[in-house]
C-alpha cells in the first residue's frame, strides 16, 4: 500500500475507487467498504484509494475529545488498512482552517481535482464537511455532475 501524508502528493492511478473517513477500529463495516472497493476496482481495472484524517476530527474540534475512546491507534489502523488490500491511503491533515471547508469544496477541489474518481463508495449514514453536510446524496449529485459513480 502506498501512504501519502498530503492529497497533493497523490499522483493519479487508473480507474480510482475511493472511499472517505476516519476509520477508527477499522471494523467490520468499514471491512466490507474495502471488499466491495476492491470488488469494483477489479472490475473496472482500477485502483482502491482510502481518504482517512488525523488527528481525529473529534480531538480538533474539541467535539467530546476528552471522553472520546480510540479503538485503534493511528499507525494500527494504517496496518489493518492495509491488511485489508487498499492500494493507496490519503492521509489529510485535519486542522481547524480544513474544517471549515464546505462537502462541496472537499469533493470538487480536492477528491475529484487531485484523485479523479471513477467510483465513490461511501457508507450509507456517512457524514463529512463543514457542519457535517456532505453525505452520499451530496456526492451522488457531483458524481452525475462530474461523469463518476457513487454507491
Amino acid at each position: 500500500m502506498k501512504i501519502y501524508n498530503c492529497i497533493k502528493d497523490f499522483k493519479p492511478v487508473p480507474n480510482p475507487v475511493i472511499t472517505i473517513g476516519t476509520f477508527d477500529g477499522v471494523h467490520l463495516g468499514h471491512q466490507a467498504i474495502f471488499r466491495k472497493m476492491k470488488e469494483e476496482a477489479a472490475k473496472m481495472h482500477g485502483e482502491t484509494v482510502v481518504i482517512t484524517f488525523f488527528p481525529h476530527p473529534r480531538i480538533v474540534l474539541g467535539l467530546d475529545s476528552k471522553d472520546l475512546k480510540f479503538i485503534n491507534i493511528q499507525e494500527k489502523k494504517i496496518n489493518r488498512i492495509e491488511d485489508a488490500g487498499i492500494d493507496h491511503l490519503v492521509i489529510v491533515s485535519f486542522t481547524k482552517q480544513f474544517s471549515g471547508m464546505s462537502s462541496e469544496d472537499f469533493i470538487r477541489d480536492l477528491v475529484i481535482k487531485k484523485i479523479k474518481p471513477a467510483k465513490i463508495i461511501l457508507g450509507y449514514d456517512h457524514h463529512f464537511g463543514k457542519n457535517r453536510r456532505g453525505n452520499l446524496e451530496l456526492v451522488s449529485r457531483m458524481g452525475k455532475q462530474y461523469g463518476f459513480e457513487v454507491e
